[in-house]
C-alpha cells in the first residue's frame, strides 16, 4: 500500500488547485464561489497528517473536485483492466431510483424488476447523497447513475458505505410490493454472462463502430438506429486527428495492437483504415427510402460519450443540409491553458486575453440570433472539413426525410446527449428516461496526472450553452413521454423498454406521420 508524505500531498494538492483554476471554465460557481473553493483547499491542507495511504488521500480530494458539480471533471487512480469480479445484481436507473435489471445467477431471477430500497439498512436516497459528495454530478439522474456504478464496483464500496463489499445486504422491494433481503454476492463473470427478461423488440446488434440498424418488424414502417459508445468510428478519429487530440486515437490503436507504440505516421494511417459510421447511415437511409419507411427511432440509451461529430452527421443526413443550416445549437466557450496545450499539442492562434477564453462562438451566435439563421455554405458546413469520410459521401446521401424519435436513458451522456440535442433541435420527438447530463454544463476534457500520488483525472475546458435561454435551475431535459417504473413493469422489465415505448407512441398515432 503506497504511503504519501505530507509534503508530497501538499504538492499534489497545490498542483490540482492550480490545474482547476487555470484550466476549468468556471471552477468556483458550482461550489459557492472563490472563497468557498479556497476554504476547501485550506481545510484539506490543515488536516493533512505526516503520512497517509494514497487511498485515504484520494478520499480527501474527491469531495473537493466533486464540489464543482461538473460530471466531466474527475479524479481517481490510474486506469486498470476491467475486473472480472461482478456483483450478482445489476441495476438500471429510473428517475427516482434503481431497480434490478440483470442477474448473474439463475437463483436470483426472482429479483428481476425489484427496486433497491437500502443497503445495510442505509436508505438509497442517503447513499445517493453520499455519492454526490464524492463525484461531480450534473443532475439527480447522474447521482443515481453514479450510485449504480458504485454498487457494481467492490473498490468503491468502502468509500461510500464504509465497509467491505462482501459485507453488504440489499433490501429489495419486489414488483408485487413484498420485500426480500439479498446478500451482496460477487463472482467472476464475463460481461455477456447473466439473465435478463426477454425483449419484445428485435434490437439490431452493434458492430465494431458501436452502431447498428434494422427494421423494427416485417412491416418496415419503423427503422431502429442503435448507437453505443462514440469512441470507435472513423469520423471521430478524423476529428481528433485534425484537432491534435491524439490521446484517444493512441488508446484505440493500442487496443487493436496490444504492446505496440505507434508513431504519428502509424496513427494517421490507422485513422484512414478503421471502420466508419458513414456507410451505416447511408445503408439505413437507402433501405428506409426503398421501403418508404416513415419513422426512425434512434436509440441512445447506451450512448455514454465519445466524439459528437456523429450528431452533425446524423442531423445533416436525416434532416437535410437546409434544415441543418437553420439549427440553433447554442454555443460553447472554450478556455485555453497550459494543460490544453499539453493535451492538444498547441493552443489555437488568437488573442484570447488573460483568462484564455475564446468567445468567438458566442459572438457568432449573438450575430445569428439578431440577424437570422446562419447561411448555408458558411459556418453551417465548416465542420465537414474535419470529416473527409462523411464529406466525400455527401453526394450519396439519400434524400429521405423520416420522422425521428430519440430514445434516452440515464446513461445517455456527453456525445450521446449532443445527438439528442441536435435531433430535438431539428424537430425529433423524445421519449425514455431523462439523460444524466444537464442541457447547459461543462464539457470536453483535458487529462492530467498528479506528480506524487499519480492520481489521474479530467478537467472540462468548455462551457456549453446548448440552450442559452434555459432557466439555470433546469438540470435535465424532460422527454415528451417519460419512461417510468410503472411503465417498465407493464413491459415486464423488457431491456428495450425505451424503444418499446417509442414504438407504442408511434403506433398509437400520438404523432402524425
Amino acid at each position: 500500500m503506497e504511503i504519501l508524505t505530507k509534503q508530497a500531498m501538499e504538492d499534489d494538492l497545490d498542483t490540482l488547485c492550480q490545474l482547476l483554476v487555470e484550466s476549468h471554465p468556471d471552477p468556483f460557481s458550482g461550489g459557492g464561489g472563490p472563497i468557498a473553493f479556497y476554504r476547501r483547499v485550506d481545510a484539506i491542507r490543515r488536516h493533512l497528517p505526516d503520512r497517509l495511504t494514497a487511498d485515504e488521500f484520494l478520499r480527501r480530494l474527491r469531495p473537493f473536485v466533486a464540489a464543482l458539480q461538473d460530471g466531466h471533471t474527475t479524479i481517481g487512480t490510474q486506469p486498470s483492466a476491467p475486473s472480472s469480479t461482478r456483483l450478482a445484481l445489476e441495476f438500471a436507473v429510473i428517475p427516482d431510483g434503481l431497480f434490478v435489471s440483470r442477474v448473474l445467477s439463475p437463483d436470483l431471477r426472482g429479483c428481476l424488476g425489484a427496486r433497491a430500497e437500502a443497503v445495510n439498512d442505509v436508505p438509497m436516497d442517503r447513499l445517493a447523497a453520499t455519492v454526490a459528495t464524492f463525484w461531480g454530478c450534473d443532475n439527480h439522474l447522474h447521482v443515481w447513475r453514479r450510485l449504480a456504478d458504485v454498487l457494481g464496483n467492490p473498490a468503491r464500496w468502502h468509500e461510500v458505505l464504509g465497509h467491505d463489499a462482501n459485507q453488504g445486504t440489499f433490501l429489495l422491494r419486489n414488483p408485487d410490493e413484498t420485500h426480500r433481503l439479498i446478500p451482496a454476492i460477487w463472482q467472476k463473470a464475463s460481461p455477456e454472462t447473466g439473465w435478463e427478461p426477454a425483449s419484445c423488440v428485435a434490437m439490431p446488434p452493434l458492430d465494431s463502430t458501436q452502431l447498428g440498424w434494422g427494421f423494427a418488424d416485417a412491416r418496415q414502417d419503423v427503422a431502429i438506429l442503435r448507437i453505443g459508445s462514440l469512441m470507435r468510428y472513423r469520423e471521430a478519429a478524423e476529428v481528433w486527428w485534425s484537432s491534435g487530440y491524439h490521446h484517444a486515437i493512441r488508446s484505440w490503436y493500442r487496443d487493436v495492437h496490444p504492446g505496440a507504440e505507434p508513431t504519428n505516421a502509424d496513427l494517421e494511417r490507422f485513422v484512414s483504415e478503421v471502420p466508419a459510421a458513414t456507410p451505416i447511415l447511408i445503408a439505413c437511409l437507402h433501405a428506409m427510402a426503398s421501403a418508404r419507411t416513415p419513422w426512425l427511432v434512434v436509440d441512445l440509451t447506451e450512448s455514454t460519450g465519445g466524439n459528437s461529430v456523429l450528431a452533425n452527421m446524423l442531423g445533416y443526413a436525416v434532416f437535410g443540409p437546409a434544415a441543418f443550416a437553420r439549427l440553433d445549437e447554442g454555443y460553447q466557450i472554450p478556455r485555453y491553458s497550459p494543460l490544453y496545450a499539453k493535451n492538444y499539442g498547441q493552443i489555437p492562434a488568437g488573442d484570447w486575453g488573460p483568462g484564455g477564453y475564446d468567445f468567438r462562438a458566442e459572438r457568432r451566435w449573438q450575430t445569428r440570433t439578431s440577424e437570422g439563421a446562419r447561411t448555408l455554405g458558411s459556418d453551417a458546413e465548416d465542420w465537414l472539413a474535419d470529416v473527409p469520410t462523411f464529406r466525400n459521401a455527401v453526394p450519396d446521401l439519400p434524400r429521405w426525410r423520416p420522422h425521428v424519435v430519440a430514445v434516452t436513458g440515464a446513461r445517455t451522456y456527453s456525445a450521446g446527449f449532443d445527438i439528442l440535442l441536435t435531433l430535438k433541435g431539428l424537430g425529433a420527438h423524445h421519449v425514455g428516461v431523462p439523460s444524466s447530463q444537464a442541457p447547459n454544463c461543462f464539457i470536453d476534457i483535458l487529462r492530467f496526472t498528479l506528480p506524487h500520488s499519480q492520481f489521474t483525472g479530467t478537467i472540462s475546458f468548455k462551457q456549453s450553452l446548448s440552450l442559452p435561454g434555459l432557466n439555470p435551475a433546469v438540470r435535465h431535459l424532460e422527454p415528451e413521454v417519460t419512461l417510468t417504473y410503472d411503465q417498465i413493469r407493464t413491459y415486464e422489465f423488457d431491456p428495450a423498454a425505451g424503444v418499446r415505448l417509442a414504438l407504442d407512441a408511434i403506433h398509437s398515432g400520438r404523432w402524425k406521420a
